[in-house]
Protein backbone atom coordinates (compact mmCIF):
# COMPACT_ATOMS: atom_id res chain seq x y z
CA UNK A 1 0.00 0.00 0.00
CA UNK A 2 1.17 3.51 -0.78
CA UNK A 3 2.19 5.25 2.49
CA UNK A 4 0.25 8.36 1.54
CA UNK A 5 -2.89 6.27 0.98
CA UNK A 6 -2.48 5.03 4.55
CA UNK A 7 -2.13 8.64 5.66
CA UNK A 8 -5.35 9.45 3.78
CA UNK A 9 -7.15 6.62 5.61
CA UNK A 10 -5.89 8.00 8.93
CA UNK A 11 -7.11 11.45 7.88
CA UNK A 12 -10.57 9.96 7.29
CA UNK A 13 -10.44 8.28 10.71
CA UNK A 14 -9.43 11.52 12.43
CA UNK A 15 -12.17 13.49 10.65
CA UNK A 16 -14.92 11.02 11.56
CA UNK A 17 -13.63 10.61 15.12
CA UNK A 18 -13.64 14.38 15.61
CA UNK A 19 -17.02 14.87 13.93
CA UNK A 20 -18.74 12.41 16.27
CA UNK A 21 -17.74 14.43 19.34
CA UNK A 22 -18.48 17.95 18.04
CA UNK A 23 -21.06 19.87 20.11
CA UNK A 24 -23.52 19.96 17.20
CA UNK A 25 -23.42 16.21 16.60
CA UNK A 26 -23.50 15.42 20.33
CA UNK A 27 -26.52 17.70 20.81
CA UNK A 28 -28.28 16.08 17.86
CA UNK A 29 -27.58 12.56 19.14
CA UNK A 30 -28.66 13.51 22.66
CA UNK A 31 -32.02 14.63 21.30
CA UNK A 32 -32.42 11.71 18.92
CA UNK A 33 -31.32 8.93 21.28
CA UNK A 34 -33.01 10.31 24.38
CA UNK A 35 -32.37 7.85 27.25
CA UNK A 36 -30.03 5.71 25.18
CA UNK A 37 -27.66 8.67 24.82
CA UNK A 38 -25.92 7.58 28.00
CA UNK A 39 -24.28 4.85 25.88
CA UNK A 40 -22.98 7.34 23.28
CA UNK A 41 -19.53 7.91 24.77
CA UNK A 42 -18.98 4.16 25.11
CA UNK A 43 -20.06 3.63 21.49
CA UNK A 44 -17.79 6.49 20.44
CA UNK A 45 -14.76 4.83 22.06
CA UNK A 46 -15.57 1.35 20.73
CA UNK A 47 -16.11 2.71 17.22
CA UNK A 48 -12.78 4.55 17.38
CA UNK A 49 -10.98 1.42 18.59
CA UNK A 50 -12.50 -0.94 16.03
CA UNK A 51 -11.87 1.39 13.08
CA UNK A 52 -8.33 2.30 14.20
CA UNK A 53 -7.17 -1.30 14.72
CA UNK A 54 -6.79 -2.21 11.01
CA UNK A 55 -5.01 1.09 10.33
CA UNK A 56 -2.54 0.41 13.14
CA UNK A 57 -1.94 -3.08 11.72
CA UNK A 58 -1.32 -1.66 8.25
CA UNK A 59 1.03 0.93 9.72
CA UNK A 60 3.24 -1.76 11.24
CA UNK A 61 3.11 -3.99 8.16
CA UNK A 62 4.03 -1.35 5.59
CA UNK A 63 7.70 -0.54 5.19
CA UNK A 64 8.60 2.66 3.39
CA UNK A 65 11.92 4.24 2.51
CA UNK A 66 14.00 4.82 5.71
CA UNK A 67 14.16 8.46 6.76
CA UNK A 68 15.52 8.50 10.33
CA UNK A 69 16.60 5.87 12.83
CA UNK A 70 17.28 6.12 16.56
CA UNK A 71 20.78 4.63 16.77
CA UNK A 72 23.83 4.95 19.00
CA UNK A 73 23.63 7.77 21.58
CA UNK A 74 20.26 8.79 20.14
CA UNK A 75 18.80 5.69 21.80
CA UNK A 76 19.10 7.60 25.07
CA UNK A 77 16.98 10.41 23.64
CA UNK A 78 14.44 7.87 22.39
CA UNK A 79 14.27 6.21 25.81
CA UNK A 80 13.88 9.60 27.51
CA UNK A 81 10.98 10.44 25.19
CA UNK A 82 9.21 7.15 25.98
CA UNK A 83 9.77 7.55 29.72
CA UNK A 84 8.46 11.12 29.57
CA UNK A 85 5.41 9.90 27.63
CA UNK A 86 4.74 7.22 30.27
CA UNK A 87 5.06 9.82 33.05
CA UNK A 88 2.61 12.12 31.25
CA UNK A 89 0.08 9.33 30.72
CA UNK A 90 0.30 8.25 34.37
CA UNK A 91 0.22 11.86 35.56
CA UNK A 92 -2.90 12.52 33.53
CA UNK A 93 -4.58 9.39 34.89
CA UNK A 94 -4.27 10.79 38.41
CA UNK A 95 -6.49 13.75 37.49
CA UNK A 96 -8.80 12.45 34.76
CA UNK A 97 -11.84 10.36 35.54
CA UNK A 98 -11.31 7.09 33.68
CA UNK A 99 -14.95 6.07 34.06
CA UNK A 100 -16.03 9.28 32.33
CA UNK A 101 -13.36 9.01 29.64
CA UNK A 102 -14.44 5.49 28.66
CA UNK A 103 -18.14 6.32 28.91
CA UNK A 104 -18.97 4.13 31.90
CA UNK A 105 -19.88 7.00 34.19
CA UNK A 106 -22.42 8.25 31.68
CA UNK A 107 -24.10 4.83 31.55
CA UNK A 108 -24.86 5.18 35.25
CA UNK A 109 -26.65 8.43 34.47
CA UNK A 110 -23.94 10.78 35.77
CA UNK A 111 -23.20 14.01 33.90
CA UNK A 112 -19.97 14.42 31.97
CA UNK A 113 -17.84 17.53 31.61
CA UNK A 114 -15.09 18.85 29.38
CA UNK A 115 -12.50 18.71 32.19
CA UNK A 116 -12.81 14.89 32.50
CA UNK A 117 -12.33 15.18 36.27
CA UNK A 118 -14.48 13.17 38.65
CA UNK A 119 -15.89 16.33 40.25
CA UNK A 120 -15.99 18.39 36.99
CA UNK A 121 -13.64 20.97 38.46
CA UNK A 122 -10.69 22.52 36.65
CA UNK A 123 -7.57 20.73 37.91
CA UNK A 124 -4.22 22.51 37.50
CA UNK A 125 -1.80 20.65 39.77
CA UNK A 126 0.47 17.64 39.24
CA UNK A 127 1.12 16.87 35.58
CA UNK A 128 -1.43 19.53 34.65
CA UNK A 129 0.82 22.17 36.21
CA UNK A 130 3.49 21.23 33.63
CA UNK A 131 1.38 20.95 30.49
CA UNK A 132 -2.31 21.49 29.75
CA UNK A 133 -2.62 18.29 27.72
CA UNK A 134 -0.46 15.52 29.23
CA UNK A 135 -2.11 12.73 27.21
CA UNK A 136 -1.80 14.58 23.92
CA UNK A 137 1.82 15.45 24.75
CA UNK A 138 2.54 11.81 25.59
CA UNK A 139 0.94 10.75 22.33
CA UNK A 140 3.17 13.11 20.35
CA UNK A 141 6.27 11.75 22.07
CA UNK A 142 5.30 8.14 21.35
CA UNK A 143 4.60 8.93 17.69
CA UNK A 144 8.02 10.48 17.08
CA UNK A 145 10.01 8.05 19.25
CA UNK A 146 9.67 5.40 16.53
CA UNK A 147 12.14 4.89 13.69
CA UNK A 148 10.86 6.97 10.78
CA UNK A 149 10.32 5.76 7.23
CA UNK A 150 8.09 7.34 4.58
CA UNK A 151 5.02 5.41 5.82
CA UNK A 152 5.62 6.34 9.46
CA UNK A 153 6.32 9.95 8.50
CA UNK A 154 3.06 10.26 6.56
CA UNK A 155 0.99 8.79 9.40
CA UNK A 156 2.84 10.77 12.09
CA UNK A 157 2.16 14.06 10.33
CA UNK A 158 -1.57 13.29 10.14
CA UNK A 159 -1.86 12.07 13.74
CA UNK A 160 0.24 14.94 15.10
CA UNK A 161 -2.03 17.44 13.37
CA UNK A 162 -5.03 15.55 14.75
CA UNK A 163 -3.71 15.77 18.32
CA UNK A 164 -2.93 19.48 18.04
CA UNK A 165 -6.29 20.32 16.46
CA UNK A 166 -8.08 18.08 18.96
CA UNK A 167 -6.42 19.90 21.84
CA UNK A 168 -7.50 23.27 20.43
CA UNK A 169 -11.10 22.12 20.06
CA UNK A 170 -11.06 20.71 23.57
CA UNK A 171 -9.78 24.04 24.89
CA UNK A 172 -12.74 25.84 23.35
CA UNK A 173 -15.06 23.68 25.45
CA UNK A 174 -12.96 24.24 28.57
CA UNK A 175 -12.88 28.00 28.00
CA UNK A 176 -16.67 28.05 27.74
CA UNK A 177 -17.05 25.96 30.87
CA UNK A 178 -14.46 27.68 33.08
CA UNK A 179 -14.11 31.15 31.56
CA UNK A 180 -11.49 33.40 33.17
CA UNK A 181 -10.04 30.58 35.27
CA UNK A 182 -9.11 28.63 32.15
CA UNK A 183 -7.81 31.72 30.37
CA UNK A 184 -5.43 32.37 33.28
CA UNK A 185 -4.41 28.70 33.27
CA UNK A 186 -3.55 28.92 29.57
CA UNK A 187 -1.40 31.99 30.22
CA UNK A 188 0.48 30.15 32.96
CA UNK A 189 0.95 26.63 31.54
CA UNK A 190 2.16 25.45 28.11
CA UNK A 191 0.00 23.19 25.97
CA UNK A 192 2.25 20.22 25.20
CA UNK A 193 5.80 20.81 26.41
CA UNK A 194 6.63 22.48 29.76
CA UNK A 195 8.40 25.53 28.32
CA UNK A 196 6.68 28.04 30.62
CA UNK A 197 7.37 25.82 33.64
CA UNK A 198 11.08 25.60 32.70
CA UNK A 199 11.29 29.37 32.20
CA UNK A 200 9.74 29.94 35.64
CA UNK A 201 12.18 27.51 37.26
CA UNK A 202 15.18 29.15 35.56
CA UNK A 203 13.92 32.59 36.55
CA UNK A 204 13.40 31.47 40.15
CA UNK A 205 16.92 30.04 40.40
CA UNK A 206 18.48 33.13 38.83
CA UNK A 207 16.86 35.30 41.53
CA UNK A 208 18.24 33.19 44.35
Amino acid sequence: MNPWLLALLWTWWCAVHSLLITPAVVAHMRKRLDGAFRFYRLFYNLFALVTAAPLVYLGFSIRGVPVFSWQGPLRIVQLAMLLAAAALFLGGMRHYDGLQFFGLRQIRGADSCAALSDDCRLTTDGALSLVRHPWYAGGLLVLWARDIDTATLAVNLVLSAYLVIGARLEERKLAIQFGTAYHEYRQRVSAFFPLKWIVRKIGHRSRQ
